[in-house]
């Protein structure tokens, strides 16, 4: 099945977020699914890397690609509208869904807030997953669209991840067949993915795993990393 996606601009009263309604129709103009798309803040230390497809929201930029290590022949974008909605199921009622978080990786050597969130976190439904993780977790030449030098803790709320998450699924799975990962937090320093389950990035990155249930897998892998 095949889906167009459709964006209508509603004024809104706060200047520092644009929402947009998106409607999800197959090729006979049914409506399958609706989602509303918030219009993230600016990111700091956001880039323009060369070769690479982005999509521009104001300041906050989304690189679209395909590496063949993101990919399964099994891949079903349609997985990845599941995947969100398990996204905000998993993480709507905790405290930091609305309000930021620290988010930190695994060479994080400072203090850490109680309620800090350890990455890298996964959040799969069937074929898709999405991935929070530091960026500086990637290597020179790893991070498809270019290298990002961040930091090893940065705050952000889910809500914005789960935000980031639908301008990636509409702008790059759903417009263009592709995957895709934009910066999020506030410096910068977390990376919002989509890419098949599966795939060698997803074995290759460890943390933990969280699947919807009803993909009939368990609610919670503790994954280890394989070599990439």
């Amino acid at each position: 099945m095949y889906f167009h996606i459709l964006a209508l601009l509603w004024p809104c009263a706060s200047v520092a977020a644009t929402e947009f309604s998106v409607l999800l129709t197959n090729t006979t103009g049914d409506v399958s699914q609706a989602f509303t798309l918030t219009q993230l803040g600016p990111v700091k230390n956001t880039t323009i890397p060369e070769n690479s497809t982005i999509e521009t929201y104001e300041d906050v930029l989304v690189n679209c690609a395909r590496p063949a290590t993101w990919d399964t022949p099994s891949f079903n974008a349609a997985d990845c509208s599941g995947a969100i909605d398990f996204l905000f199921f998993e993480t709507s009622l905790t405290e930091c869904y609305s309000q930021p978080c620290v988010f930190y990786g695994v060479n994080a050597k400072t203090r850490i807030p109680t309620n800090g969130q350890p990455t890298p976190r996964k959040y799969k439904f069937g074929s898709c997953t999405i991935g929070i993780l530091m960026l500086n977790e990637y290597g020179p030449g790893e991070l498809p669209g270019g290298d990002i030098k961040g930091a090893s803790k940065d705050k952000a709320s889910y809500m914005d991840l789960e935000q980031g998450a639908k301008h990636i699924f509409a702008n790059c799975v759903l417009k263009q067949g592709l995957f895709g990962w934009m910066q999020a937090g506030s410096d910068g320093s977390i990376g919002i993915f989509i890419w098949a389950s599966g795939s060698p990035e997803d074995l290759y990155i460890g943390g933990d795993s969280y699947q919807d249930q009803t993909s009939g897998s368990p609610a919670v892998l503790n994954n280890s990393a394989v070599a990439r």
